[in-house]
């Protein structure tokens, strides 16, 4: 039985009708091709849920891979209250951000992308060794230099150079002659991650 709000494609119902009419004047020949688009079409109208509920079901299907840690997906942010989002109606001057302040390892929101922050921060030193077990993290070095220490490796930034750290890896980055760095990541990360401590910073709008 096809389900109630189910739509099969024309060319399987002409197909079907055909092997219908057959039937009808006792015409058992069925070919090949009737079958397995018949078979076809009944399993399809089985497994595909009504107009209806496919929402419903793609919504199901998402959080079953993540419940399950099938798949590639990751639970769904919750949206950012819209006071704070950081809008850009105009071109953003990343060095005027950078001259506002001094302190290190004290990140500015330029912009929001979807549910993403666009940070701009001012390295110096070093920072903690902490890692972000749900996300990236995108370091584009602007000036400077900057290390990036690994469990088991190092590596070295300079201007235009970019780096991607891997959920979950424990990383330090370190600046003995200070860098200036843009940063991409969630807007909910805090800089710290999971070893929160009197380096972790607020999120701050530019």
């Amino acid at each position: 039985m096809i389900p109630s709000g189910a739509s099969v494609p024309s060319r399987w119902c002409r197909s079907t009708s055909a092997w219908a009419r057959r039937t009808r004047t006792g015409d058992t020949r069925t070919t090949p091709a009737a079958s397995v688009t018949l078979a076809t079409s009944l399993a399809w109208t089985a497994i595909r849920p009504p107009p209806s509920l496919a929402s419903n079901y793609d919504r199901f299907r998402r959080r079953t891979r993540v419940a399950t840690g099938f798949g590639d997906q990751t639970a769904p942010r919750a949206a950012l209250p819209r006071e704070q989002h950081c809008l850009v109606t105009q071109p953003v001057d990343l060095a005027a951000v950078l001259s506002t302040f001094k302190e290190p390892w004290s990140p500015r929101t330029v912009a929001t992308l979807n549910d993403y922050d666009v940070r701009v921060v001012k390295t110096h030193g070093e920072f903690i060794r902490h890692s972000h077990p749900d996300t990236d993290e995108l370091f584009l070095v602007l000036a400077g230099s900057l290390t990036i220490r690994l469990d088991d490796a190092e590596v070295t930034l300079g201007p235009g150079h970019l780096y991607v750290v891997p959920r979950g890896v424990h990383h330090q980055p370190i600046s003995n002659d200070g860098a200036e760095v843009l940063l991409i990541e969630p807007s909910d990360t805090v800089n710290t991650g999971d070893t929160p401590g009197e380096l972790t910073a607020d999120r701050r709008l530019a």
